[in-house]
């Protein structure tokens, strides 16, 4: 496998943040380009795969990577960076075996079908990562978040919100908290011969409230959903479980990936509910398009207004499988969309700005409002191997960009805003870059209102296996351990 990664790094360079983390670490980072902003207070976390490889079993696709969760703190003394492999009972089961065990989201068991005979893939915990009411969230689609404790990072266990989420939940990995109110809102698809989407809402002292049922009337791929002052905006490209492929999924005989189908043919799906499930839900439609991302949603009047990635195919999922298995990228660019849903059931789509991209990212104290910027990573090469990140003016639609050296590859991007202004260009654009020239990882701190130039770069003496998502935390932090490292897998 190793050799592999090799071979697919020397031809496509940024294959190589695929490779595994060498280690799990607690230290001070010294090696630092500029000086660090005295405003930059608090915690970036971030989660992503931190290892493709089981004991010499390679995973067929990036979604299946065991979840790492990434920490870089800053206070007056510097930067202290930690990471942990999320310790779900997956995790720890095939440590112990020294061997993979499960199934994943799209990759088999090994051992053949009665291995994988009637078992659920399982929770990786390596899409998102966020803190809310104390608890430091790890999130996957396909079940519960991990609860993680946000100074060492040493996994909780699986949370259930006090009971109030049983077993067997969907928790998706895109939550969106109000800023007004603190509430966090979640959605999670509702399996069976009824489709429906169930949305939770943890307000901010923790406490998890299961609201009413959204039927769908097919079991659509929603990975983001849109959170406005009063309302749910629920995107459903026409992607979804083929109701014999699941069956085939569920008795051993193909992927869970493998049941979803694309049906270009049919329409985009948009639910818009009452975020506090008081009124039935109103069916819009539009052309097929496929979304994974939303950059944001608010109300206008009595109208919607949505910012989308949009994707005008499918293309995107071949992205994601190519790139991994470390082939030429091919695909369709998405680009940011403004989608508006008027009272009288009309639903309407222009384009914001027309570079390709997605990942968008927003000043979180402008969820679910009117708003000016978004960051994104562009769509370069034929799909996300950009050396660069996107800043674009949403009401003008006018883009700035920040190139990094040529075999640098960032990963999504957070604005942190300066606690001392209300601008949206007050602030910090974060984000992890892949150095493929020495294999190792800098965190790029931009200062958003210079956004071109080149900022502060904190280096690391390893690099970062990719990561998906996260999100900032303004929060205190201790000492490090300066005797902690785990080398390899994270065994214990």
């Amino acid at each position: 496998m190793q050799e592999t990664l090799a071979a697919s790094a020397d031809a496509l360079p940024w294959t190589g943040m695929f490779a595994a983390a060498t280690g799990e670490y607690d230290q001070m980072l010294t090696d630092i380009e500029g000086d660090l902003p005295a405003g930059l207070r608090g915690t970036l976390y971030r989660v992503g795969p931190g290892r493709h490889d089981v004991y010499g079993y390679r995973n067929g696709h990036l979604f299946d990577g065991d979840g790492m969760v990434h920490a870089f703190s800053f206070d007056p003394d510097g930067v202290r960076y930690r990471n942990r492999y999320v310790r779900t009972p997956w995790f720890r089961k095939e440590e112990r075996a020294q061997r993979a065990l499960f199934r994943g989201f799209a990759t088999q068991a090994p051992g053949g079908l009665w291995r994988n005979f009637g078992r659920r893939p399982k929770n990786p915990a390596n899409t998102n990562t966020l803190l809310h009411a104390g608890r430091l969230l790890a999130m996957w689609e396909g079940g519960r978040p991990f609860a993680l404790d946000p100074e060492t990072l040493e996994t909780r266990g699986e949370e259930s919100f006090g009971g109030a989420m049983p077993g067997g939940t969907f928790f998706s990995a895109h939550p969106h908290i109000d800023p007004r109110t603190g509430d966090l809102y979640n959605i999670g698809p509702v399996m069976g011969p009824n489709p429906a989407v169930r949305p939770w809402k943890v307000d901010a002292a923790g406490k998890a409230t299961a609201l009413p049922a959204i039927p769908t009337g097919k079991p659509y791929m929603m990975h983001d959903f849109g959170l406005t002052a009063r309302h749910l905006v629920l995107l459903g490209g026409p992607f979804y479980l083929e109701t014999k492929a699941i069956f085939r999924a569920l008795l051993g005989f193909q992927s869970i990936y493998d049941a979803f189908s694309w049906h270009g043919d049919e329409p985009m799906a948009i639910f818009v509910a009452d975020r506090e499930g008081k009124r039935p839900p109103r069916r819009y439609e539009l052309p097929a398009k496929l979304v994974f991302h939303l950059a944001n949603a608010w109300e206008e009047g009595a109208d919607i207004l949505v910012d989308a990635a949009l994707y005008p195919d499918d293309s995107a999922l071949k992205i994601v499988a190519d790139a991994f298995a470390g082939l030429p990228l091919t695909g369709t660019p998405a680009t940011l969309q403004r989608i508006r849903l008027t009272p009288d059931g009309k639903a309407t789509v222009e384009t914001v700005a027309g570079t390709g991209l997605d990942f968008p990212r927003i000043d979180p104290r402008r969820e679910s409002q009117a708003y000016t910027f978004a960051y994104s990573l562009p769509f370069e090469h034929g799909g996300f191997s950009a050396s660069a990140l996107v800043k674009t003016n949403v009401r003008t639609g006018t883009e700035e960009t920040h190139r990094f050296e040529e075999g640098c590859y960032p990963c999504e991007a957070v604005f942190v805003p300066s606690a001392n202004s209300d601008s949206e260009e007050d602030g910090w654009v974060l984000s992890i870059v892949y150095d493929s020239r020495a294999h190792r990882s800098f965190l790029s701190i931009l200062q958003a209102d210079r956004f071109p130039e080149r900022g502060v770069r904190v280096h690391l003496p390893f690099h970062i296996p990719l990561t998906f998502h996260g999100n900032w935390a303004e929060d205190g932090r201790r000492t490090p351990d300066p005797s902690f490292v785990r080398a390899g897998s994270g065994r214990r």
